[in-house]
């Protein structure tokens, strides 16, 4: 009788742990396993400040970009974890992203602007914390929708769609094997 085993059980050279799903559990371990969707988050937040900045003529200054971001970044990595924006379900589709984005950012941003306003030792201008809101959630929005494009969809589930990175790994098994 014919014993089934598990692909990674095998000797297949291919992509084995393709399919591997971590469960989300709302921490972060989430953030650590997506360190590509915290990077593609931390760099939404840093162009966010960059536009931010060059719209008030002040130029382009690495280092004074990312000092604005700081705090937007911070708020985030720490906080956000934890309201589930780095679980599977929150890249499982388009849709989810916008909905799934919305607890973090409603939460980390605030904080953010209040962190930004310590800083300074005075209260944003409410005309500054209103294009905050919106503009870090179309930032990370876009991010997040180009982070499934390429990386491709995820859920708890088994099911999911590849993104446009996979194909590189898959040609590459390939070619190996001609």
């Amino acid at each position: 009788e014919p014993i089934e085993k598990a692909v990674r059980d095998t000797n297949w050279s291919g992509q084995s742990t393709m399919e591997e799903v971590t469960r989300s559990q709302n921490n972060w371990n989430d953030m650590v396993t997506r360190r590509g969707l915290a990077a593609v988050d931390a760099v939404a937040l840093l162009a966010f400040a960059a536009v931010g900045r060059s719209s008030h003529n002040e130029g382009f200054n690495i280092v004074a970009d990312i000092t604005t971001a700081a705090p937007f970044i911070a708020s985030w990595l720490l906080l956000s974890p934890f309201l589930g924006t780095y679980t599977r379900a929150a890249t499982a589709s388009y849709k989810s992203v916008a909905g799934r984005l919305l607890p973090g950012w409603a939460v980390c941003v605030p904080v953010s602007l209040a962190m930004r306003g310590l800083s300074r030792g005075a209260v944003p201008p409410v005309p500054f914390v209103v294009v905050s809101l919106v503009a870090t959630y179309l930032a990370l929005l876009l991010g997040r929708c180009a982070y499934v494009l390429l990386a491709g969809s995820t859920s708890e589930e088994e099911q999911r769609s590849a993104g446009l990175l996979e194909l590189l790994p898959m040609v590459s098994t390939l070619m190996r094997r001609w």
